[in-house]
């Protein structure tokens, strides 16, 4: 069974590469606008936000942050998103706001990274690091394959049929539920990681700094 996903996930990607490279290119475009928006904040907006910064790493300096709390929050976020792109995929009208999703997520990270590294230089960079890249090794491929998977099925829906896609709607209704249940479980796995490797990791570091 996982073979069989792994081979239709790459032929999905074999097939679609354009769509994936357009994807991808939304991202980086979001995380582009997100860094360089840093530089547009005014100078209340960057107080209240160092404000809520080192109330955060304070909580996660004396581990005041509760895990079980916000695994919850986070993989409902994550779910949130995956849900939205399921249901932009039975819509013909869908694809607009599906990369305009991948353009917001780009444009989050973008701007905590360009944030984190303004203010706390290569200290920040790496607290950015520690705390989003561990769970974006999953989420982020998610996100990805989620939103080609969605595009696909919508484009389907136009079509008919897209390249490479045969069978009824209901066989190709069946094969997209199944896709976007196993991206939701690896969300759900990206959610959990955030809420507990990523703030071990960032207290790891900041207890070596003072050192």
């Amino acid at each position: 069974m996982i073979r069989n996903f792994r081979n239709h996930l790459l032929n999905h990607i074999h097939g679609n590469k354009y769509l994936y490279i357009l994807i991808v290119f939304f991202f980086i475009l979001g995380v582009a606008a997100g860094s360089y928006m840093v530089k547009m904040l005014n100078s209340q907006q960057v107080k209240d936000l160092i404000s809520y910064l080192d109330k955060f790493l304070s909580d996660i300096a004396q581990w005041d942050v509760e895990p079980t709390v916000l695994a919850q929050h986070t993989v409902i976020n994550h779910l949130k998103i995956i849900l939205f792109f399921w249901f932009l995929g039975l819509t013909v009208i869908g694809v607009p706001l599906i990369l305009l999703i991948v353009l917001f997520r780009g444009f989050v990270m973008g701007f905590t990274i360009g944030f984190l590294y303004q203010q706390k230089s290569l200290y920040g960079l790496i607290m950015a690091l520690l705390a989003i890249v561990p769970p974006s090794t999953i989420y982020l491929p998610a996100t990805i394959i989620g939103a080609a998977a969605a595009i696909t099925f919508s484009y389907w829906l136009i079509r008919g049929r897209s390249r490479g896609l045969d069978g009824s709607i209901l066989q190709q209704f069946m094969a997209y539920n199944f896709i976007m249940l196993v991206i939701s479980l690896f969300a759900v796995l990206a959610g959990f990681m955030e809420a507990y490797l990523s703030p071990t990791f960032i207290k790891i570091f900041s207890n070596f700094v003072s050192l």
